[in-house]
């Protein structure tokens, strides 16, 4: 197409600013033994720990989650109108994002809970930097995103218990269908070895690979 706007064929490049299709499966749940790295070494206290918690905790998006201030709290409840979809949630304090708090609003004046060094909002690009030092700081892989924070959540609630319909009044339509996807990726593979190793225990598994004898 460019050679033709060069030979005056056509008078403009319809492909010139095409965008890239999304590729890959995007973000993933955070696992629990990850989770543990963080919190090992994040100390309660610490700026990284709180964002951390709040993610986890309140299972929001980053966007939210960085513009939360103190007056979100009351009553050990965390109120919310979501910036993307407007919806305004409740969501109740658990008692490891308490801890948390407590432990690191004494250490700041801010009204924000996670500011910025100058005690303000931080923007976009700051938190995501922020957070993907935290990430590398303790040593967690570069799939490792705030987003991820999301799902966790979702799938943590998901195995104590509740329905989808209560799951998605608090992380959304969107996120509990990709949940959906990966709970029951990781409940089919856990059936499949489960399978795997009860006909190993009555030898009715056969050994693939021929002897080198």
């Amino acid at each position: 197409m460019q050679f033709a706007v060069d030979m005056e064929y056509v008078a403009v490049n319809p492909a010139s600013r095409f965008k890239r299709l999304k590729e890959g499966d995007g973000h993933r749940p955070w696992e629990e033994f990850e989770i543990d790295q963080f919190r090992s070494h994040w100390a309660i206290g610490t700026k990284e720990r709180t964002a951390f918690e709040l993610l986890l905790n309140t299972g929001q998006r980053s966007g939210d989650v960085r513009t939360m201030t103190r007056n979100h709290i009351r009553s050990n409840i965390v109120s919310v109108i979501q910036s993307k979809t407007g919806k305004r949630l409740d969501i109740p304090v658990a008692n490891r994002l308490k801890d948390t708090l407590d432990a690191w609003l004494p250490n700041t004046t801010s009204m924000n809970l996670v500011p910025s060094p100058m005690g303000m909002q931080m923007d976009a690009t700051a938190f995501s930097k922020f957070m993907r030092k935290a990430y590398r700081g303790a040593g967690l892989p570069e799939d490792f995103t705030s987003h991820g924070g999301r799902y966790a959540a979702a799938t943590r609630l998901k195995e104590l218990g509740l329905s989808w319909e209560e799951i998605a009044d608090i992380v959304g339509h969107e996120t509990v269908s990709m949940v959906q996807k990966y709970t029951r990726q990781r409940r089919n593979a856990k059936m499949a070895i489960d399978k795997i190793n009860r006909a190993d225990q009555v030898g009715q598994v056969t050994n693939f690979y021929p002897s080198s004898d």
